[in-house]
């Protein structure tokens, strides 16, 4: 799979499930986390054949043991594009693996995010890297 073929955020849980030991921090926003239930034409077109071996090395689902560092995941409760059931496909894995992370679904929300939730989203975004790469936060400044 090539990094610019893919999704933002498919691209950022994958850096951080795939390089563990480079990538501390991630905050992932609708990623298309196993192109087997996205769009038919996505994964063959941008990330190779439509071999199953091939889909499931593709796939963050695959990966979800790997991680060590903070993921946050967010997902739009009506995205009209990737289905918010690929963040729970993840999710699943996730807790299957016993890894923590968080995720955070904006109710009401499609793709992108035209119902207001992107400030709300920046400043999670924002938060959740402080936070973790800096050790404080938001909520540590009142």
């Amino acid at each position: 799979m090539r990094a610019n073929d893919a999704g933002g955020g498919f691209a950022s849980a994958r850096a951080l499930l795939a390089y563990p030991e480079f990538y501390k921090v991630a905050v992932s926003l609708s990623g298309n986390h196993d192109q087997r239930a996205y769009l038919l034409v996505w994964g063959p077109t941008y990330q190779g054949t439509d071999d199953a071996a091939e889909l499931e090395k593709a796939s963050n689902v695959s990966l979800a043991g790997n991680l060590r560092g903070k993921l946050l995941l967010m997902h739009g409760e009506l995205d009209d594009n990737v289905h918010p059931a690929l963040t729970m496909r993840l999710a699943d894995a996730l807790i299957a693996a016993g890894k923590d992370f968080e995720c955070l679904i904006l109710p009401g929300e499609d793709h992108m995010l035209t119902r207001g939730s992107l400030p709300y989203v920046h400043r999670k975004t924002f938060d959740y890297f402080v936070r973790h790469l800096l050790g404080t936060g938001l909520d540590a400044v009142g």
